[in-house]
């Protein structure tokens, strides 16, 4: 220490007491330690730049290199292609092959998108329930798909790893679809002809059914909607008449006992009445067209909903409505030209460049014949084989009504009851009208009405 520090230093002690020179000294240490830790960042930084430094030094070398390599090897391609276009043949031939990889890549590509944008195109046609269409989209991309993995090499596909994630959710749609027929069969109330036929036709092209399966699964899907029906008129019965004892009970409470309800529950009772035979007598009307419908979709017939389906979509004279919404016209498989990789090589007579051979489509080509097949399975059916698919229809839903109607006819408290509910069913059925130009189908349909009325008579013995 210097003579200077000293004097100080005892010049402090003489001038300050124990605690300000305390506190001088931790002010001093501080300040020793600030200084010291800023020595320290910039030494650290000074490190931190060398080696920094270094690092950009040792890139700017190896940057130097590639370049250089890159500069020879452009030299040696160069080279080669002085080599390769030697001749005009030579050059011709090798724009024609890249012309040709790229018209490939570029077809591949489009099946690809076509593929991507199935799913959205199928939720389109889902969501205004045109199901054929949907079903139809399906199809397609099922064969652009096969095809693709049948026409192209791995090494190709494997540019498109996309294809890979987007197939199995398109896949899934099969089932959709097919439960959303279903559940569109067995539900809605009003199906009209062309909606039945558009639903049966999607089963089929999906599930392969023919004209046969197809009448089956109708007539299972209505009869389940008709169970539902008299299942939801049971327990609306059932819920006035609970409401109805409940009435009874509050008024006979408010009366001190005293039955002076009868005039109320007469009412009630003739109101569960009327309900019911308003109920049977929508149901029966409802087989009636359901049964229509039959012949109209799967027998040969002349009315107007197959005229203007065989005028507007093409389909050939004599077919029934189902064949003839199943035809499909061959502009609308357009959509499945993808590119000119397939157009046809052979020079123009008189000519040169790639021909003016039509462009193969090989996915139209599939989609014809698919679409053949479908209209071949859905063929008109013979009279005599819907007419029994009818008759045994109508005898399941006599067995139902049997099984159901006791508890509908338990409002029917008397014989009047039954006659008039009987009468409603027979009204009702007699004021049906018949569409024009349907095939007629005799069935045994009073055998629901005969079903209905002998479970009811057995019930109130």
């Amino acid at each position: 220490m210097s003579s200077d520090a000293k004097r100080q230093a005892e010049l402090l002690f003489q001038q300050r007491s124990v605690a300000e020179i305390r506190e001088i000294e931790a002010r001093t240490g501080k300040d020793i330690e600030l200084k010291q830790h800023q020595l320290r960042q910039l030494v650290g930084n000074s490190y931190r730049d060398l080696i920094g430094s270094a690092d950009t030094i040792v890139s700017i070398s190896n940057n130097c290199e590639t370049i250089l390599t890159n500069v020879v090897n452009i030299q040696e391609e160069f080279a080669g292609l002085a080599r390769g276009f030697s001749t005009a043949d030579n050059l011709l031939n090798e724009r024609r092959d890249s012309f040709t990889r790229h018209e490939e890549l570029y077809a591949v590509g489009g099946r690809i998108k076509y593929l991507v944008d199935t799913p959205e195109v199928i939720w389109g046609f889902l969501d205004v329930r045109q199901f054929m269409d949907a079903s139809r989209r399906f199809l397609r991309a099922h064969i652009v798909h096969q095809l693709l993995h049948t026409s192209c090499g791995r090494d190709t596909l494997a540019r498109f790893p996309l294809l890979a994630h987007q197939w199995p959710v398109v896949e899934k749609f099969k089932g959709q679809i097919e439960g959303l027929v279903h559940t569109s069969l067995s539900t809605e109330a009003s199906l009209s002809s062309l909606q039945a036929a558009d639903c049966l036709i999607a089963l089929s092209a999906l599930g392969e059914l023919d004209s046969q399966a197809a009448l089956h699964a109708f007539l299972a899907a209505r009869r389940s909607w008709i169970n539902a029906q008299l299942a939801q008129a049971q327990a609306l019965l059932q819920q006035q008449q609970q409401q109805q004892r409940e009435g009874e009970q509050q008024q006979q409470q408010g009366n001190g006992g005293e039955g002076s309800g009868g005039v109320d529950s007469a009412t009630c009772d003739s109101n569960a009445v009327d309900a019911v035979a308003v109920s049977l007598a929508s149901l029966a009307q409802s087989m009636q067209s359901i049964i229509c419908q039959v012949g109209e979709l799967f027998l040969t017939s002349t009315s107007s909903s197959t005229t203007v389906a065989n005028g507007r979509l093409g389909g050939e004279g004599g077919s029934s409505l189902l064949q003839a919404l199943a035809w499909e016209d061959e502009v609308a498989r357009n959509d499945l030209q993808f590119g000119m990789n397939h157009a046809s090589t052979e020079p123009a007579p008189g000519g040169v460049g790639l021909g003016n051979g039509k462009p193969e489509a090989p996915e139209q080509d599939a989609c014809g014949a698919a679409n053949k097949a479908l209209q071949a399975r859905l063929s008109p059916l013979p009279p005599h084989a819907v007419e029994q698919a009818c008759n045994q229809w109508v005898q399941q839903l006599a067995q139902d009504c049997a099984t159901r109607c006791p508890t509908l006819l338990q409002a029917c408290t008397s014989a009047a009851d039954l006659v008039a509910v009987e009468g409603a069913v027979h009204a009702a059925m007699a004021a049906w009208p018949i569409p024009y130009g349907t095939a007629t189908i005799t069935t045994t349909s009073s055998t629901t009405a005969n079903g209905s009325r002998a479970a009811g008579a057995k019930d109130n013995k």
